[in-house]
């Protein structure tokens, strides 16, 4: 049976990226190495708000006993995490077969790319200008 226990990061909280108001964010890809104490099985549970945590991204038992880690990758390359204009949360859910037992994580990363999103003053000055430039050629 496994049990979850809470969010286990640094800190003991989630985490969260949130675009500036001029950018969109795509996000590829959260990496981090993972390791439990000794003991029986412990394990991770990766969620986040897009779905307000009700489905899995990336789970697994966690082999390997400090101080070996584990290198995981959980593929965020779907749609719903692509064009982000609004903060987006993750958690981290810890298993473990008692709450004396414990899940090391290091080097979490969250992937992806930052976009520019045009200010629309910028279009209509462009849309402007190319009316104006049209303009003149009529009048020449």
């Amino acid at each position: 049976e496994k049990r979850i226990l809470g969010v286990l990061l640094p800190g003991s909280t989630p985490f969260e990226v949130t675009p500036d108001a001029s950018q969109t964010i795509n996000l590829s890809s959260l990496t981090f190495n993972a390791a439990r104490g000794g003991g029986p099985t412990r394990g991770y549970d990766v969620r986040s708000s897009i779905d307000g945590f009700a489905s899995t991204l990336g789970t697994a038992d966690l082999l390997t006993q400090r101080p070996t880690f584990t290198a995981v990758s959980i593929d965020l390359s779907g749609s719903q995490f692509s064009g982000l204009t609004t903060a987006t949360e993750f958690r981290v859910y810890v298993y473990t077969p008692s709450i004396a037992s414990s899940v090391e994580f290091d080097d979490i990363e969250l992937n992806g790319t930052v976009t520019a999103v045009p200010e629309p003053s910028s279009g209509l000055l462009a849309a402007l200008g190319g009316l104006l430039l049209a303009r003149r050629k009529r009048a020449e």
